[in-house]
């Protein structure tokens, strides 16, 4: 009976937090997918780049599109075929030209990320100031 309190006082702790408008993220051990989160928080259209495979040499790109100004794509990718994920040359599409940075790094599962996860590629400022920062579960990754 003791536990079953423990349950439901966790439980609570969860919601209030989820409610609240935390940044709460949790670990679901067992789970056997990674949340990729992309989120354009500039004044333009981004072309985000964002890639996962098995291996830094068998990519694919995840299915975002070009991301208008203030747009948020995320989705649920199995882990087995979330190995490596990178951002390629991520684009801001500017009025009269486009800013574009350098790949990213490779992440890899079981390093930088683990299944349950939630991996996110924020992409912000404008122009010369283009920028994306990649976290896990609220940490800050890259």
């Amino acid at each position: 009976m003791k536990f079953r309190h423990f349950q439901i006082a966790v439980l609570g702790v969860i919601a209030t937090s989820l409610v609240s408008g935390c940044g709460f993220s949790i670990f679901i051990p067992g789970s056997d997918e990674v949340r990729v989160r992309v989120i354009n928080n500039t004044d333009f259209d981004v072309d985000p780049g964002v890639e996962f495979g098995i291996s830094e040499n068998i990519l694919e790109l995840f299915d975002s599109g070009i991301l208008a100004s203030g747009e948020i794509v995320e989705a649920d990718i199995d882990c087995d075929d979330i190995i490596v994920l990178t951002a390629t040359e991520p684009a801001q599409l500017g009025f009269s030209a486009d800013f574009v940075l350098d790949s990213l790094p490779f992440f890899e599962i079981d390093f930088d990320y683990l299944c349950g996860d939630l991996v996110e590629f924020e992409f912000v400022g404008n122009g010369q100031q283009f920028d994306v920062f990649v976290d896990v579960n609220g940490a800050n990754l890259f």
